[in-house]
């Protein structure tokens, strides 16, 4: 009985509720159970309460961990809405601003953007003599560039001041410029293309 009690005491400090539901459901499965159950006539009196305290506290923490993981559950589902709701209206935003500048470029700007999308972003070359306007898609800071190829100065003929001096023309030819989209804007442009179908306003 003592060694019975300490081992109740120990339940009690770390499992209060569940082995008190325990202690009361295998007192009741003793009243109601027949004077002749088999367990009863085998185990004796004490033998079938503690055997019915252990299956009821084994069901009783069965229970309790399934409601605590459906709870965490449904925690974390409503925690990975509102990170999706944040998500999807972060994009949205991204999507509007992409879209207003899509729509403000040129029909050549937007073939070009077309081109990069359609190619997975791979760079182009064009002369690296050729300066572009600040609303140009290639003078953005949405796009990368590098020299692939330096320019060669090149003496084209002589310019005359006065009948006494000649001042040599330079001319720079044959350079090339790498091009390619920077990351984030690209990856949004292929987002937007994927899940809209479409890379502006209305087109």
């Amino acid at each position: 009985m003592n060694s019975l009690a300490e081992v109740l005491k120990i339940f009690l400090e770390k499992h209060l509720i569940p082995t008190v539901l325990a202690i009361v459901i295998a007192f009741v499965a003793y009243l109601i159970s027949p004077d002749n159950l088999y367990f009863i006539t085998k185990l004796g009196f004490w033998g079938f309460l503690i055997f019915a305290f252990a299956v009821a506290f084994l069901l009783v923490q069965l229970i309790i961990k399934v409601a605590q993981l459906s709870k965490s559950n449904s925690v974390k589902r409503v925690h990975q809405k509102y990170r999706n709701e944040l998500v999807e209206r972060d994009n949205n935003a991204e999507l509007e601003q992409l879209w207003s500048y899509v729509d403000g470029l040129s029909n050549d700007d937007f073939l070009l953007l077309q081109n990069f999308l359609e190619s997975g972003n791979k760079p182009i070359k064009r002369n690296a003599n050729i300066f572009y306007s600040g609303d140009c898609l290639l003078s953005s800071n949405h796009v990368h560039s590098t020299i692939v190829q330096e320019p060669k100065e090149e003496i084209e003929g002589n310019r005359s001041n006065s009948i006494d001096s000649q001042i040599p023309l330079a001319i720079y030819t044959g350079g090339k410029k790498q091009y390619i989209l920077a990351g984030p804007f690209y990856r949004l442009l292929k987002y937007s293309k994927e899940q809209h179908g479409r890379i502006s306003h209305f087109r």
